[in-house]
């Protein structure tokens, strides 16, 4: 069963593709998180049962109009109607992977025990591309309980090459 974010995002998507403005969305996506990430009650608000549909989509008009593309200001009037402003993030990141997938791009996390080298970066994105025939765009963080090595995450794969992972591996082979 398809869950109902995902029907979201897919209905989004396929306007802005109609329309050539998958870019503008995605931007406009971008701003809207980043305002209800900074002002956390907004949702409440939007959420709220005190307000109409029509002062809701005030709000909203008030808050985007002109900021956003019109599409993307009627799709959260939309989940306001519906009482789905909460799905936002979720739609949003579906949204991201449509989006990431048309471009040819895919997220890369790269977890380090230390902080990388611009010459590792660059090989590892190189490598990256290589592998995924897309265009990786390459997240860092560096976690001190790997030890040593590293740990690779994309389309929900995880290739670990960490200390830890081989130090376990190394204890279960020996406990055997």
């Amino acid at each position: 069963m398809t869950e109902v974010y995902k029907e979201y995002a897919d209905a989004l998507y396929e306007i802005a593709a109609e329309q050539g403005r998958e870019r503008e969305v995605y931007e406009g996506l971008e701003l809207v998180a980043k305002l209800f990430a900074e002002n956390p009650e907004y949702k409440d608000l939007l959420s709220s049962r005190s307000l109409s549909g029509t002062e809701r989509n005030q709000v909203l008009e008030d808050a985007f109009g002109g900021k956003i593309p019109e599409e993307l200001l009627s799709f959260l009037m939309l989940l306001g109607d519906k009482r789905r402003i909460r799905e936002f993030d979720r739609c949003r990141t579906e949204y991201d992977l449509l989006y990431h997938n048309y471009m040819h791009q895919t997220t890369v996390l790269i977890k380090s025990a230390v902080p990388l080298g611009d010459d590792e970066k660059k090989r590892l994105q190189e490598a990256m591309s290589k592998r995924l025939n897309k265009e990786p765009l390459m997240q860092y963080q560096v976690d001190p309980a790997l030890l040593g090595g590293i740990i690779v995450e994309y389309d929900g794969i995880v290739l670990d090459g960490s200390l830890r992972h081989r130090i376990k591996d190394l204890k279960e082979v020996i406990t055997q």
